[in-house]
């Protein structure tokens, strides 16, 4: 009797809750559902460095609500005080006022933005709509690097109007400048490099510019020096490296590379310059059978180190792709692996009978280097061509002790700073075959060990290091000789045309030795006192 009771108090109880829940559900399908909260904004896209006003409209939030409508700069999805931002109370029918504007801050080129409304305030985030600012750049920033990859001094970062009234302004905006694409010509050599420049250059129509030289950038921050490598980087993170040599000493049938900001062909000025800030090689006319100002395959072959040079599709040498768009960022990295003489000051020119050092800074901490001299150029971007065949892609270059003048390599180890030196590494006898030289640190713990593993200056995961990745490291010349020239006192030393010219990459000098000075000094005092102690007699 009394189980039967509680059977019945419980089957009562469960046949209440049914109906409770039956009334909740019917309840629940009598309430229109919110819709889910919309932003739009317009417009949606902007350029660099400039500040836009953008129109915000919305709808599907709670009625009445408040809460923040922001530019969130940072992509994190929080407000932050530097952020601009509005606190807005929604319309009954839960759409934002009309009226409600933003104001941009001035942006990075390439790049997505979000504005974001937290209605009501409080997470989450209801609603979002993108903001996209284009790949056209109207100004850019200069860095320098020490070996550390630590920044030099401050960075410099300019506008296109601050470059056209602060520094010298190249180019007319009347003369055209080229380069040269593909041949796709697999003939033989000559089909391949086309000497001539007389292949695919009119499709490589780069139009009438005016910039701002490269070398004039670099200096806004203390300039390059043999050695260093200069990086030019896109606002969509495409680089090309360079070489001192190639910026601050170029081949006029190369030219100038300049960052132009104005093309009267492509739109005037940036940002309706659509491809600026654009690098672009302001050659000379002398090599373009059609007196173009043409910067051609050859050209790249004959002015720029192995190194440098640009393959399309990896195969097919193409000056063009040395032509980066959007300039964005200029960095000068100072070099990791440095010739040197005993007391560690940096050296490019040696003559028979003294000794080459080397010094390493900055890189990879307590590691084992092996210590290589090999002929120039040491790269891992020459192509191999076969008559009739496409070219072959670069391979890696292995290092042979068959060329290393000094028949032997030392073994280092750098110490917590990444650092070693200065060691000894060939102490040259007599004038060698071969003049210019680089010297390679092979480390032996990553890479291949007996091959050059390239190393890009900044890299966060360095192999192998190089005194020059462009022109050779060092060069090995005939020491001058003293020649007296008639009529002097103790003679002019003068060096031959071939013992005085500049090697490519060598920051030494031309020096005329003034042999017999000292000399012809004391000479002169010790007459001057012969015909003083006459006088005074």
């Amino acid at each position: 009797m009394y189980e039967r009771a509680i059977r019945k108090a419980y089957l009562g109880t469960l046949l209440s809750l049914a109906v409770v829940f039956s009334v909740l559900a019917s309840m629940a399908a009598s309430v229109p559902a919110l819709a889910a909260a919309t932003l739009t904004i317009s417009p949606t896209s902007g350029v660099m460095n400039t500040a836009i006003t953008i129109t915000v409209t919305g709808g599907g939030f709670e009625p009445n609500a408040s809460g923040y409508v922001w530019f969130d700069t940072d992509g994190d999805s929080t407000v932050d005080p530097s952020e601009p931002q509005l606190w807005v109370t929604v319309t009954d029918s839960g759409d934002i006022p009309a009226g409600t504007t933003l104001e941009t801050p001035l942006l990075e080129p390439n790049k997505n933005y979000w504005v974001r409304a937290d209605i009501p305030s409080g997470t989450p985030v209801e609603a979002s709509a993108v903001f996209t600012t284009s790949a056209t750049t109207t100004g850019l920033t200069v860095t320098k690097y020490d070996p550390y990859g630590v920044v030099i001094g401050s960075p410099e970062t300019v506008t296109y109007q601050w470059m056209k009234d602060n520094l010298p302004v190249q180019g007319d905006g009347v003369t055209p400048y080229y380069c040269q694409g593909p041949t796709f010509d697999n003939t033989n050599f000559n089909t391949v490099w086309n000497p001539e420049e007389n292949v695919n250059v009119d499709s490589r129509f780069y139009g009438a510019a005016k910039g701002t030289d490269v070398k004039d950038l670099a200096n806004l921050v203390g300039g390059a020096a043999p050695g260093d490598t200069i990086r030019i980087k896109a606002s969509d993170n495409f680089s090309k490296w360079f070489d001192y040599e190639t910026i601050y000493n170029p081949a006029a049938r190369q030219g100038k590379l300049v960052v132009a900001w104005y093309n009267n062909d492509f739109g005037g000025y940036v940002p309706s310059y659509s491809t600026g800030m654009r690098l672009l090689f302001f050659a000379d006319d002398s090599t373009s059978p059609w007196g173009w100002h043409a910067f051609g395959d050859w050209d790249m072959h004959e002015t720029m180190p192995e190194a440098r040079w640009h393959y399309y599709s990896g195969t097919w040498p193409s000056s063009s792709g040395l032509s980066v768009q959007v300039v964005y960022n200029i960095g000068i990295y100072q070099p990791n692996l440095i010739s040197t003489d005993a007391a560690g000051n940096a050296r490019e020119i040696f003559t028979p009978g003294e000794t080459v050092y080397v010094k390493g800074l900055g890189m990879a901490e307590n590691s084992s280097y092996s210590l290589w001299i090999q002929p120039e150029p040491v790269s891992n971007n020459k192509i191999t061509i076969v008559d009739g065949q496409d070219p072959i892609p670069p391979s890696a270059y292995v290092l042979s002790s068959a060329d290393d003048p000094s028949d032997a390599q030392e073994t280092v180890v750098t110490d917590d700073n990444g650092d070693f030196g200065p060691v000894a590494i060939w102490t040259i006898g007599s004038l060698p075959a071969v003049e210019k030289y680089d010297i390679v640190a092979d480390s032996q713990a990553s890479g291949t060990v007996g091959s050059y593993d390239v190393y890009t200056a900044g890299s966060t995961s360095p192999k192998d290091f190089i005194d020059s990745p462009g022109f050779q490291g060092f060069a090995v010349t005939e020491a001058p000789t003293v020649t007296p020239t008639p009529g002097s006192v103790g003679g002019i030393a003068v060096l031959s045309s071939a013992q005085s010219a500049q090697q490519p990459g060598s920051s030494a000098p031309n020096y005329v030795l003034l042999a017999g000075g000292a000399a012809a000094a004391l000479l002169a005092l010790t007459a001057g006192g012969w015909y003083a102690k006459r006088r005074l007699s």
